[in-house]
């Protein structure tokens, strides 16, 4: 199975927002039980606004992962954390990565995740901070597998829950 992973400066729109719908689907709807009924927010726009995303992309990198007949599988975008505190520390953050149903747990999302690292050193960031819901483990292991350090937990970060907080020199 070929791949192009490659940075989009003008990406399709709508095949990049229900590339992100269906992975958000798939974690909220895995059988690992960790989000209830009461916790989930069924819509990736409850959770993440790709409007802004879109209007953000000057400041960032967008990678997208191609198959071989073209269809997107993957994508992820890193940005300077804000142009407002880019002066303090140099800090990319990974604003959202996701992988199509079906291609999770083959080494994607972290093929994905190192491509967004290198072009946030292109933009001259000395690390990455993510964020994930406190109630998503696989997230957390994902991360850690991929060298990322857990920094800390903000309580009530989330509307319905914790965040743990993420970071990584690179």
């Amino acid at each position: 199975n070929r791949m192009n992973i490659q940075t989009i400066s003008s990406p399709n729109n709508y095949e990049l927002h229900n590339l992100f719908e269906r992975s958000f689907a798939e974690i909220l709807h895995d059988d690992t039980g960790y989000f209830t009924e009461e916790l989930n927010q069924d819509k990736l726009s409850d959770w993440f606004d790709f409007d802004e995303m879109i209007k953000y992309l000057p400041y960032g990198s967008l990678v997208e992962a191609r198959d071989n007949k073209n269809v997107l599988i993957g994508a992820g975008f890193i940005a300077k954390q804000h142009p407002i505190s880019w002066l303090d520390g140099h800090k990319a953050e990974l604003f959202i990565i996701g992988v199509l149903p079906g291609t999770q747990n083959k080494g994607l999302g972290s093929q994905i995740l190192q491509e967004c690292e290198s072009q946030a050193k292109l933009f001259g960031a000395e690390s990455v901070l993510i964020n994930a819901h406190s109630m998503q483990p696989q997230l957390h292991k994902f991360y850690e597998k991929n060298d990322y350090q857990m920094i800390g937990e903000l309580d009530g970060y989330y509307q319905n829950g914790n965040a743990k907080f993420y970071l990584k020199k690179i």
